[in-house]
């Protein structure tokens, strides 16, 4: 433990015992992150700081390879998104795939059974001269669907 986490453990116990409510900072290192469910699997597997993000399943769209660089109420990360070259083509094992470079933009907290969560995923990124974004939003059975 450093000094400061010491110092701010003892402040709080101080203050404890002198009826003085302890700071946000030592009841906020409790609070589990804000989690994204990222694997096509309902309301279960969540996770903070995914590597991946799933969307669906077959030929749908997945951001991978992802490097957060801030996760709070929002986040955000760069990653490769990797989507059918031709969309809709079938079987999925057979089809080209294209991948380019994405930013990904998690936000709106929500609660389900407790534990708070990203509703909304933003990917934003730039092919064939052109600026594209994705936007999805999850589902009251744990799916994300895509808007738009």
């Amino acid at each position: 433990m450093n000094i400061q986490r010491l110092l701010t453990a003892a402040a709080s116990s101080l203050g404890l015992v002198a009826g003085i409510p302890a700071t946000s900072e030592v009841a906020s290192a409790s609070t589990p992150p804000v989690v994204v469910y990222s694997n096509v699997a309902g309301w279960s597997d969540s996770t903070a700081k995914p590597a991946s993000i799933y969307v669906g399943q077959g030929g749908a769209p997945t951001a991978s390879k992802l490097e957060w660089s801030h996760w709070t109420t929002s986040a955000y990360a760069r990653g490769t998104l990797t989507e059918q070259a031709n969309p809709g083509c079938y079987p999925t094992y057979l089809c080209l795939y294209v991948r380019y470079g994405v930013d990904v933009t998690l936000e709106h907290v929500k609660t389900h059974d407790g534990r708070q969560y990203f509703a909304t995923v933003e990917w934003s990124w730039h092919s064939g001269g052109r600026h594209h974004v994705l936007w999805f939003v999850m589902s009251k059975n744990g799916f994300f669907n895509e808007l738009g």
